[in-house]
């Protein structure tokens, strides 16, 4: 017998109803566990520490990454200066020698100032030394400053005091006075000799030669207006002299001869007298009118 079962289509109808409210129901406990979950705002309107997402932790992988990141921007930007640092590396660093100071420059040496003519020395100090009351009838210097001299004094005082004079101003080697006599009409003959002080000798005095004397007194001559003296005598051409011979002789006064020795024996020239004679002039020429004799060597080149 054939069974029909009526209730069928109610059953799934009514289990497609179950079904339905089954999965509605699900979705309502869903949305409830949601807005459970989501955190309730505070009155400020943020969510609270508790119900707040949890921030995202920094790994250490990615911290390697930032670090590499860094280095890289460093080297990019100092660059130049880290090649510069690798690019000594392995050379030998330069030596900057510094160069000596200069040495100091050497001392000019002291230039000694030229010494002038003893003889012009001792002529000088014996003018000076004269008292007024004596007076030199010969006199006799030579290249060293030595002299020797003769002469006359009214007193006996006046040759002393010539003597003490020429003590002062040199040293006076011997002397010859005669003893004081009573009468004061008496005359007083002395000789003198010693050395004039500063007049120091040349060391070599060479012979002029002939062919330089001849131009000198050319020289002479023509000056000896303006120098006030008369020459009577001048070396001849071509002739050679000894030393004792006196080829100049001019007269005039001490002054003029001064001046004559200083044109012919300037301090820082070569040419010097070698012997002085003087006497006075012949009588009626003046009481201080002479007569000097001199002859004249030049300094060795040795």
């Amino acid at each position: 017998m054939l069974k029909i079962n009526l209730s069928d289509g109610q059953d799934d109808e009514q289990a497609d109803g179950n079904a339905a409210e089954e999965t509605s129901e699900a979705v309502e406990e869903k949305s409830a566990d949601t807005l459970a979950a989501s955190p309730e705002p505070t009155e400020d309107g943020e969510e609270t520490a508790e119900t707040s997402k949890p921030k995202r932790k920094i790994k250490p992988r990615e911290l390697v990454l930032i670090a590499l990141l860094c280095v890289a921007a460093v080297v990019y930007y100092q660059k130049d200066m880290i090649l510069g640092l690798f690019s000594g590396m392995g050379e030998k660093p330069v030596e900057t020698v510094e160069a000596p100071p200069p040495a100091p420059e050497p001392a000019p040496e002291p230039v000694a100032p030229p010494e002038p003519d003893p003889t012009l020395i001792a002529l000088e100090g014996l003018r000076s030394s004269v008292p007024q009351r004596a007076w030199l009838t010969a006199a006799t210097i030579l290249y060293d400053g030595t002299y020797e001299i003769k002469g006359m004094a009214f007193t006996h005082d006046a040759a002393l005091q010539f003597v003490g004079l020429l003590g002062k101003i040199g040293s006076v080697a011997a002397h010859d006075i005669p003893k004081k006599r009573r009468s004061s009409e008496s005359m007083y003959p002395f000789v003198i000799s010693g050395k004039m002080a500063n007049a120091d000798a040349p060391e070599i005095l060479d012979t002029i030669p002939p062919e330089r004397l001849s131009p000198m007194a050319e020289t002479l001559a023509a000056h000896q207006k303006d120098l006030g003296i008369a020459f009577l005598r001048l070396p001849e051409q071509g002739k050679t002299y000894a030393d004792n011979d006196l080829p100049f002789a001019l007269e005039g006064t001490f002054e003029n001869l001064e001046q004559v020795i200083r044109m012919i024996c300037p301090d820082d020239g070569d040419t010097r007298v070698y012997r002085l004679s003087i006497m006075p002039a012949k009588p009626g020429k003046g009481y201080n009118r002479i007569r000097a004799s001199f002859s004249l060597k030049t300094l060795s080149s040795i």
